[in-house]
């Protein structure tokens, strides 16, 4: 159990709450994928007893979607121990560690089946969003041109 300090809101929770994401949506329920907090109680099967009392960011897993124990937008989340990173040290804030999954981990998803089809470049929209900004240096890192469009002048 997480005692959450920050959520992030991820166009994925958007389409959720509206009833458009592919996991059906149960009433009620507490929004939110993935956040960050304190982690405040393990459960008798965690073997990792020592994540006590640590920063961590976590995400919750499709399989307790059922938010019957909270999403991340609550006071205090329930997910499972392989839902669940350390926050290395204090210099990471609780806001930035609530985003540790989905961007990241969805970046680099469209970035290997970029590699995969063989691409010598990629169009990436709304290039100075969070995401943006990751799919571009990982398609650098990979030799492969982003071509960026942005949504506003800014």
């Amino acid at each position: 159990m997480i005692k959450v300090e920050a959520a992030a809101i991820n166009p994925s929770d958007i389409l959720f709450m509206r009833g458009l994401y592919n996991v059906k949506l149960n009433l009620p329920y507490t929004p939110g994928w993935e956040g960050s907090g304190t982690v405040v109680a393990v459960g008798d099967k965690i073997k990792n007893k020592s994540i006590l009392g640590k920063r961590v960011g976590f995400v919750k897993q499709p399989e307790l979607l059922t938010y019957k124990v909270g999403g991340a937008m609550a006071d205090f989340c329930v997910t499972n121990e392989r839902s669940v990173m350390e926050i290395p040290d204090e210099s990471i804030s609780f806001e930035e560690a609530s985003s540790m999954f989905v961007n990241p981990l969805t970046a680099i998803c469209m970035v290997d089946r970029v590699e995969q089809l063989g691409a010598q470049a990629c169009i990436v929209t709304a290039a100075a969003s969070q995401i943006g900004r990751m799919i571009i240096q990982l398609l650098k890192i990979k030799g492969i041109k982003p071509l960026c469009t942005v949504r506003k002048q800014a």
